[in-house]
């Protein structure tokens, strides 16, 4: 008996497929993570360029302007009392927003934990600013620019792995050819997914390039704790939007004919489908799933030649029609062509409420954590949120919407009411009387127009900024994504609207239009790189995913089906040279902007005189001015008599003086318990002591001063210190007259005859007057 011949098949699987599998196992992981390379790239460099910029100084000596003693003493407090003094921050134990300054205390509490030393004050407002605007912004930013690309036909990895999942899009500048497009469409996958990957690599860069954001808040104030709301927004906006998408998913399911307000498809592009049929237009046009409607539908007869698996596709689809009451949760069978990306392929049936649920649950989450950075931030958010909840959501929710809108915007006016007293709310046009225009109508188009960048990157943003509108909108595909694209310029132009009136125009309307912000031209411009940097990149994505779906039907004439050259028929011949020009078009345009791109974000590093000069004033703040200006926040002497004073009293007696002579600055330069630690300390609720000793100090009644003060130290001994005049740089301070008691030399020498101030140090060889007393209290 012949030894029976052992098939090839039979032999073990690993010594036949272990190497290929093996291989191809890797080359499923290189798919998967090279892509995100550039990204990465991306965000180091984005923090590698905030880093650099960051003035040193700040590191070690407090920033001298009008906030910044605020941030401090927050900071200050928190170390002091914990976490539990987060809600009550202002000396008056009133609500600030606490979110900057808890990060500054949990990033000196972890040093401390690792290394036995807490950051410093300045330390950590430092580290936590560097934090904000160099990781979690230009991330955000990355974040909420890769929504825009899920939906401009730019494939992620998943896609590129598995080619075939990925149904060919007939493309609306693309005519039809008799030619099988597969070829193509693995190539094109692969390129598509790199441009994505790049442009997510670009768009961190961009979002630190400009000076509008977060430099200018660190220069401003600093607005530090606006600054990090804003650092935030972007996060708030990503859930939201995938919010939107998830209510959209779930209004499709239930065929909700109002999603459009006519049609079947709703207004963010997802149409209503049932097993058992394709959604249709008005006109009984197939509609994909991004609400787009081919320009000519595919003969059937044509079909199976252009897509070997439209004749299967289309048995189950007869099969799912046929059991489609016990198939409520699968996902609805598609038209091949009219099959959308693996990335906006709308979930089953039955998934959507769990979708609607996670992003309702993490929109609140981040609106929470909004409040807690600034509450006014959310002026932008309704802002950039309002074109995309009117061109994506039912005329229901849109009313909705606004219902909430007008609902806040009446608290808010209660708010002021009731917080701020004024005699002008009724003549808009008083308001902010002190305002002056900074800027003329075309410098402030064209600030607006190029990001805040300067010089040559300006224009070439510019010009970027346009184009990408432009193309965008002509060549997003129909539905979510010439949605989103649309949404984009509107928001744009809203904000270029509220700067252009704050920084150009006078009177009623600015005033009301900027009047969210104060009318502050800062918090105003921290707005544009939300706007412009997601503009650009939706508007390159959209090329380059028109660009990829030309690429995906069409081949070149000589690579036909069966091998031979091209067919050369009269039929086919002009189709093929008509798709290719079209091609050849967005090949340039596609070129262009991805150069001007990489010349905008390199140039940007080098040409940024405005980021240079921001870091530069914020350096001066820094310095003590000895020489220079001796009535100014900080000097070498007040330092010097502040250190002096502090050693005498120690660090837990109360010392009371004039805040903007500069003796705010010791609680954070020498924990000394002042008690006046910013200028505008509020006298409301609990600081009823601040008013009172104002008020008490500039009677003349040494008796009502001392039963005013004296209580506040409870054993401990009061203070009085005599600093100099108010600074020049905070003289814009609107109650700064409420602390000129605490300047009048005949009153202060009566209260020393009296017996009501004893002095104990002299200081006046460092400065005329200066000196400090104890009162009198009998301690």
């Amino acid at each position: 008996m012949q030894p029976k011949r052992q098939n090839i098949s039979d032999a073990p699987l690993s010594s036949r497929d272990s190497a290929p599998a093996t291989a191809l196992h890797w080359r499923q992981r290189l798919v998967r993570v090279l892509p995100a390379l550039p990204v990465l790239a991306g965000l180091v460099c984005a923090f590698a360029i905030v880093v650099v910029w960051f003035p040193k100084p700040v590191f070690s000596m407090p920033i001298q302007s009008s906030d910044a003693p605020g941030h401090y003493y927050f900071i200050s407090k928190l170390m002091h009392e914990g976490l539990g003094a987060a809600l009550r921050l202002w000396p008056n134990d009133s609500f600030y927003p606490p979110l900057f300054h808890i990060l500054a205390y949990l990033c000196s509490a972890v040093v401390g934990l690792f290394t036995g030393t807490p950051l410093s004050i300045y330390a950590a407002f430092s580290v936590t600013w560097i934090i904000s605007s160099g990781i979690l912004f230009p991330v955000g930013m990355t974040l909420l620019c890769s929504y825009f690309l899920r939906h401009c036909g730019l494939p992620h990895e998943a896609a590129a792995m598995n080619p075939g999942s990925t149904t060919n899009r007939q493309d609306p500048t693309a005519r039809e050819t008799n030619e099988r497009p597969e070829r193509n469409r693995s190539h094109g996958l692969h390129a598509a997914v790199w441009m994505r990957s790049i442009l997510l690599a670009f768009a961190p860069v961009l979002a630190v390039s400009s000076v509008c954001h977060p430099y200018t808040m660190l220069d401003a104030g600093p607005l530090v704790s606006y600054g990090f709301a804003m650092s935030l927004l972007p996060y708030l906006l990503y859930v939201s939007l995938r919010l939107l998408d998830a209510i959209n998913a779930l209004l499709a399911g239930m065929g909700h004919r109002g999603a459009t307000g006519n049609t079947n498809a709703n207004r963010g592009g997802i149409v209503s489908q049932r097993p058992s049929s394709i959604a249709t237009s008005t006109d009984n046009t197939p509609l994909n799933q991004a609400g787009y409607t081919p320009e000519k539908s595919l003969p059937a007869d044509d079909e199976p030649s252009r897509n070997p698996l439209s004749k299967a596709r289309k048995s189950k689809e007869r099969q799912g029609s046929e059991g489609a009451a016990g198939q409520s949760c699968k996902t609805p069978l598609n038209h091949p062509i009219e099959q959308e990306d693996p990335l906006s392929t709308p979930l089953p049936s039955c998934a959507p409420i769990h979708s609607l649920i996670v992003w309702l649950a993490a929109t609140a989450l981040c609106g929470a954590i909004m409040m807690l950075a600034h509450p006014r931030a959310m002026f932008t958010y309704a802002l950039l949120m309002l074109p995309f909840i009117v061109l994506r959501l039912p005329w229901k929710f849109i009313a909705a919407t606004f219902g909430v809108m007008v609902a806040g915007g009446a608290a808010f006016v209660v708010f002021m009411f009731a917080t701020f007293k004024s005699d002008r709310y009724a003549n808009p046009a008083s308001w902010f009387h002190s305002h002056r225009p900074s800027k003329t109508l075309a410098e402030s188009v064209m600030y607006a127009l190029s990001d805040g960048l300067d010089g040559v990157p300006a224009a070439l943003f510019a010009i970027l900024l346009i184009v990408a509108a432009i193309v965008g909108i002509r060549y997003a595909m129909r539905g979510i994504a010439r949605r989103n694209m649309i949404g984009l310029v509107a928001a744009f132009a809203f904000v270029a609207i509220v700067y252009v009136a704050t920084v150009t125009l006078t009177g009623a309307v600015p005033n009301m239009l900027s009047a969210p912000w104060y009318r502050d031209e800062n918090r105003i411009v921290a707005m544009l790189p939300l706007t412009t940097v997601p503009l650009v990149v939706c508007g390159m994505g959209a090329a380059a995913g028109a660009l990829s779906r030309m690429t995906a039907t069409r081949r070149p004439p000589e690579d036909s089906a069966d091998g031979a050259p091209g067919h050369d028929s009269a039929e086919t011949a002009p189709r093929t040279a008509a798709t290719g020009t079209s091609v050849a078009v967005m090949h340039a345009a596609v070129m262009l902007m991805t150069l001007l791109l990489v010349a905008i974000a390199a140039m940007a590093q080098v040409v940024a005189p405005s980021r240079a000069a921001t870091a530069e004033r914020i350096a001066v703040n820094t310095s003590l001015t000895a020489g220079t200006d001796p009535v100014e926040q900080l000097t070498e002497a007040k330092i010097e008599v502040l250190k002096r004073a502090v050693a005498r009293t120690g660090t837990d007696a109360t010392i009371v003086s004039d805040p903007m002579n500069g003796s705010m600055y010791a609680t954070s330069l020498y924990n000394a318990t002042m008690l006046y630690p910013i200028m505008n300390a509020q006298s409301t609720g609990d600081g009823w002591i601040f008013g009172a000793t104002e008020e008490a100090f500039a009677s003349g009644d040494g008796a009502r001063v001392l039963d005013t003060v004296c209580p506040i130290g409870a054993e401990l001994p009061e203070y009085f210190l005599t600093m100099g005049d108010q600074a020049t740089s905070l003289q814009s301070f609107p109650y700064k007259a409420q602390y000129d008691a605490f300047h009048n030399t005949d009153l202060i020498d009566a209260y020393v005859r009296d017996g009501v101030l004893v002095k104990v140090a002299d200081y006046g060889s460092y400065g005329d007057g200066w000196a400090l007393y104890r009162f009198g209290c009998g301690d």
